[in-house]
């Protein structure tokens, strides 16, 4: 099934000297390019953001104005113009209409969406832009798309959660424990408070009128539907259950079926949101992750459309307008089951500058992507987790991308089970299907510990995983996810980390131990450092000799040593960290010659080499006969008189060799 998206964002926000109308318009699409939903999705051209609240651009030093010059990739000639943080709304305008572009859409504040006639036209309109000081950059409005496999139901139906071993399906034979250990972690939380959570899916939308998604579907009581009014003011009118930035309106299911492949055109977005939080207990159906917690899906649609050649695809600025839906009211956590292989820098800066924590999938064409980048899996962003597809065997699905820096973890994304519109259920397979796994795992942690900050449940989520031995080197974490797990390391906290870096000093053969604690889950109360191996017991003797620091230290290593690098947060959380540094010293040097006849009045340089090969130290050259011939520090000797002496080399630790000069 095929099925493409596009995104806007409130043009109400821009300056009413522009003249703006308020709302979206419909936008045609962009370049194709896969997203990673449903079933086992394919990447073609780009990426997918996510984000919430009106970003303000900022140039980046070094970075091109024009991302990128090839008129192709300004399909249907529209083009994103983001303006300097410190550009004026008078200036805005004043550029926007002197460029006379067929169409304008302000995405917010400081950028809007141009669309031309021609090819020609843009042309022209980059080169002007080019030269605007006041233009941080201009990029193509992307065109996102996805492509899913959908999977036979022969197997059990929800083994991610608990896997018994019988969950076998075509020729993966399951292993019994290759799960999520979903039912000890709903019994370890059963008794705990938990807060509510709002889950933003930017998806093809969600078919919210399904009776094991119903009860746990956002709805904006703020809104009185079908009355045609704005009545919360927001900018949405009669967003009583979510928004679709695809068409700028309130439908948010279509609960319609594609006459080409029969398949509803919303099956991808209530897919995921089963994962999620389909509810339990309800002799229903299936139960999402987050079925215990009151855990509320904001449905903001940013792909998919019901008719025509547009369904199921998306655009920068389609998907750009479904984040900030989702954060303007109030999702915490975003799931975003797709991405591209374009490096869309409008959606960067949005991420960046979002508050939400964003679940992404890793990617579905079976390659590294450390090496060949999708987005947004591969942004280096703080806020985001990226996910990789795990088989009920725990191995890697064979179309799962990974990457052991850009992947954070793995999670079952293969033959899984759940609902699709109109109160149907189908099992699908993608890392589109692992990464709401994910994003149920992090809602539940939020609940059950509200104050975990975004960066906490991230370390969490990573520090938490399952080790598995097929997925070294291929995930950062190098397991799958476990929320049980997680769950206790949320209450026992994570213990601080210690990163170390030795460098050379300049000018000296001496090295720098350069040492950061980061926190875990807890505040840090003690850092530390001992020469020798240590344990954690010496450094809470009152006569231990060792030096405490915060944060950051230095340590001048003069000699080869080893030292004990020891820190502890309050909830008592220890980690220690053995440092071996060796101090290398001259054991050899050497000449470039060994006898040298020399002409009266002329000079020769002598060449030093000092083993072994870059120890660093100062060399000192003397001459035992100075009126035959002197040598300057740096090796040159000047022939003075008839004669022979003896020039010697030392180095600082005693270490010499000569060379015999001889003036004719």
């Amino acid at each position: 099934m095929e099925v493409n998206f596009q995104i806007f964002i409130d043009s109400s926000i821009a300056s009413d000297t522009c003249d703006k109308q308020k709302g979206v318009k419909m936008r045609r699409l962009k370049k194709t390019i896969g997203i990673t939903l449903a079933g086992t999705l394919f990447f073609s051209q780009f990426m997918l953001g996510t984000m919430a609240l009106p970003v303000n651009c900022k140039a980046k030093e070094k970075e091109e104005v024009i991302t990128t010059k090839d008129l192709e990739q300004y399909e249907n000639n529209e083009l994103i113009v983001c303006f300097k943080e410190d550009t004026k709304q008078k200036s805005i305008c004043s550029l926007v209409t002197k460029q006379d572009a067929k169409d304008d859409d302000y995405l917010d504040e400081n950028s809007v969406l141009l669309q031309f006639d021609s090819k020609q036209e843009v042309k022209e309109a980059l080169k002007e832009l080019e030269k605007d000081s006041s233009v941080a950059y201009v990029q193509p409005n992307y065109t996102y798309s996805t492509l899913y496999e959908k999977s036979d139901t022969d197997f059990k139906k929800q083994w991610a959660l608990y896997n018994d071993g019988t969950a076998s399906y075509k020729k993966v034979k399951a292993q019994k424990g290759i799960d999520i250990n979903m039912l000890p972690a709903w019994e370890y939380m059963k008794d705990k408070e938990k807060s509510p959570v709002l889950v933003a899916v930017v998806d093809t939308g969600i078919d919210y009128l399904h009776k094991d998604l119903e009860a746990g579907m956002w709805k904006n009581e703020k809104e009185i539907e079908g009355n045609g009014i704005d009545d919360d003011n927001n900018g949405y009118i009669d967003d009583v259950n979510g928004w679709n930035s695809f068409s700028d309106n309130n439908r948010v299911t279509d609960r319609k079926k594609s006459t080409t492949t029969k398949e509803y055109y919303n099956n991808h977005g209530t897919h995921v949101a089963g994962i999620i939080n389909a509810q339990g207990d309800n002799q229903l159906g299936i139960a999402g992750i987050a079925c215990e917690n009151p855990v509320k899906l904001i449905s903001s649609k940013g792909l998919g459309g019901a008719l025509g050649t547009m369904k199921g695809m998306g655009s920068t600025s389609s998907i750009a307008k479904a984040i900030v839906y989702a954060e303007k009211n109030g999702a915490r956590i975003c799931n975003m089951s797709l991405g591209g292989l374009e490096n869309d820098r409008y959606l960067y800066d949005l991420m960046k500058k979002s508050d939400m924590l964003f679940i992404v999938a890793a990617g579905n064409s079976s390659y590294d992507i450390d090496k060949t980048p999708i987005y947004p899996a591969a942004y280096n962003l703080d806020n985001i987790v990226s996910v990789a597809n795990i088989q009920c065997d725990g191995t890697l699905h064979e179309s799962s991308c990974y990457g052991a820096k850009n992947v954070d973890i793995a999670a079952p994304g293969s033959e899984i089970y759940s609902t699709t519109e109109v109160d149907h259920y189908d099992s699908y397979i993608g890392t589109s299907m692992a990464t709401p796994m994910v994003t149920g795992a992090a809602s539940v942690l939020l609940s059950c510990n509200p104050e975990l900050t975004n960066d906490q449940i991230k370390t969490i989520l990573i520090a938490s995983a399952k080790p598995n031995k097929n997925l070294k080197n291929k995930v950062l974490s190098g397991g799958m996810l476990d929320v049980y797990q997680a769950l206790v390391m949320a209450d026992q906290g994570v213990a601080p980390t210690i990163e170390t870096k030795i460098s050379n000093i300049k000018a000296s053969n001496n090295k720098k131990v350069t040492v950061k604690v980061s926190e875990g889950t807890s505040k840090v109360v003690k850092s530390a450092y001992a020469m020798g191996t240590k344990d954690a017991a010496y450094f809470k003797e009152e006569s231990a000799s060792y030096t405490e620091f915060t944060n950051q230290a230095a340590i001048t290593v003069k000699k080869s040593s080893v030292y004990t690098i020891y820190t502890q947060d309050e909830k008592g959380n220890e980690t220690i960290k053995i440092v071996k540094v060796t101090v290398l010293f001259p054991t050899k040097v050497t000449l470039n010659v060994t006898n040298k006849t020399m002409k009266q009045g002329s000079t020769f340089t002598l060449k030093a080499n000092v083993l072994p090969k870059g120890v660093y130290t100062k060399l000192r050259y003397t001459s035992s006969n100075k009126k035959v011939a002197t040598v300057t520090q740096t090796g040159k000797i000047y022939a003075k008189k008839k004669g022979s002496t003896v020039i010697t080399v030392i180095t600082e630790n005693g270490k010499k060799t000569a060379c015999k000069i001889t003036v004719k």
